[in-house]
């Protein structure tokens, strides 16, 4: 299907809506450079309370339950130049709606490996990449398959969702024992797919540094040229994966960065594509680097921190929207951070199961280089680690002039809020 191209008018992007998109930050970032155009489903994402505010910034196009060729047909009168999403879930969507209308979009085979972990790691092994050792397990595989798996794999591994996110339902297992009955177990649960993989060794104990031994790189490949833009570090994960925050720039020597970056080229080349943004995870250990994963969107809270660490000179949401758009942009170098954006997220205790009390978040807002707060869950609330990122009791997002002085920060939030659980 084509669609009429008018010169005469600003670029227009069709953003697939959920609740994951940065609304005012999206339409800011273009600075009156180019229409949106909001595309809800109903089904999917809950849009009731962004309505009107959607309706102010940008053309809403309601596609609710309808096909993928359906919702091209819809949204063709619109004339769309791009389009784009920023969940896993929604990046499909975005691709083969896009395909219809002959936008710059991936393929349905480059969405495949982005989003489902198994395909991924094929991709990776294909292209030579260090990845660890790993089994896909099928959600309907037989006892006989599971028992294979069982006895094949190196212990200890991790057990997650082929298609999962945030850290949802990710583990480790010690022994074939225990990995027969989690097997078992999730197939009673209706998991889905699952990803059986050998957990790769740290470089330190998690309590021995504030910062975790893996790192991200944000990436944007734009008319098949591939820049990078940020190494992104961690803080110390919580039990068992599960991450608490994120901080640009990396706090990792400049040839470990270097060495981080190449590989991380070469696993976004792997996923065959020649436009999007990618969220590269890489993991630093005693044997070298591994791939943990290659997102195909921007990683959460890198537009808030990425925006502090620049005091606001760099938008990643600004720079998405371009290459969506089918822009030749190029960086060609990381971008200058002369400060450190940070995140905090406090996920409560593996054993909890609800929240009894969460105070002393407003003394929160008064530490040196907080930006902003969110609270995320109420005492009262239900609790369990398995929700991984979702689960989290609060946010913060801060800026510090050096990392001793995000660290700093950080111990004092910690040391503040008062949480307890049953």
């Amino acid at each position: 299907m084509e669609t009429r191209k008018s010169d005469d008018r600003r670029p227009r992007l069709a953003v697939v809506f959920s609740p994951l998109v940065l609304v005012l930050q999206l339409v800011e970032a273009g600075a009156g450079a180019r229409e949106i155009i909001w595309l809800i489903d109903r089904e999917i994402a809950d849009v009731d309370d962004s309505m009107r505010l959607l309706k102010r910034l940008g053309t809403v196009v309601d596609v609710t339950g309808q096909s993928d060729e359906q919702a091209a047909e819809v949204l063709a009168p619109y004339e769309p130049d791009g389009i784009i999403a920023f969940s896993e879930p929604q990046l499909m969507r975005a691709a083969l709606i896009g395909a219809q209308l002959g936008l710059p979009v991936q393929s349905a085979e480059t969405v495949t490996r982005l989003t489902n972990k198994g395909a991924q790691r094929e991709a990776l092994l294909a292209a030579g990449l260090p990845i660890p050792g790993f089994r896909a397990v099928a959600a309907d595989a037989d006892a006989t398959v599971r028992s294979e798996v069982c006895a094949t794999v190196r212990y200890p591994v991790v057990v997650k969702p082929q298609a999962g996110v945030g850290s949802r339902g990710t583990y480790h297992v010690e022994d074939a024992d225990e990995l027969a009955r989690m097997l078992e177990l999730e197939q009673q649960e209706r998991t889905g797919d699952l990803l059986v993989e050998e957990m790769l060794r740290d470089s330190w104990p998690r309590e021995q540094e504030p910062y975790a031994d893996f790192v991200s790189v944000e990436s944007i490949v734009a008319r098949g040229r591939l820049s990078h833009m940020a190494v992104t570090g961690r803080s110390t994960l919580a039990e068992p994966y599960r991450e608490t925050g994120h901080f640009i720039p990396s706090n990792m020597p400049p040839d470990v960065c270097a060495e981080v970056i190449e590989v991380a080229g070469r696993a976004v080349r792997a996923m065959g594509s020649d436009i999007g943004i990618f969220h590269t995870e890489i993991k630093i250990t005693p044997d070298g680097l591994y791939v943990i994963e290659v997102n195909g969107r921007i990683g959460g809270s890198i537009p808030e921190i990425f925006g502090f660490a620049t005091e606001n000179k760099f938008s990643i949401l600004d720079v998405a929207a371009r290459v969506a758009l089918g822009e030749a942009v190029r960086i060609d170098e990381l971008v200058p951070c002369p400060r450190v954006g940070y995140s905090l997220w406090a996920p409560p205790p593996v054993g909890a199961t609800r929240l009894t009390r969460l105070d002393n978040l407003d003394a929160v807002r008064r530490v040196p280089g907080v930006q902003a707060l969110f609270v995320n869950r109420q005492a009262g609330d239900a609790l369990s680690w398995r929700a991984g990122w979702s689960s989290r009791l609060y946010t913060v997002y801060g800026v510090a002039d050096d990392h001793e002085g995000m660290w700093r920060a950080r111990r004092e939030i910690k040391e503040i809020v008062v949480a307890e659980f049953a």
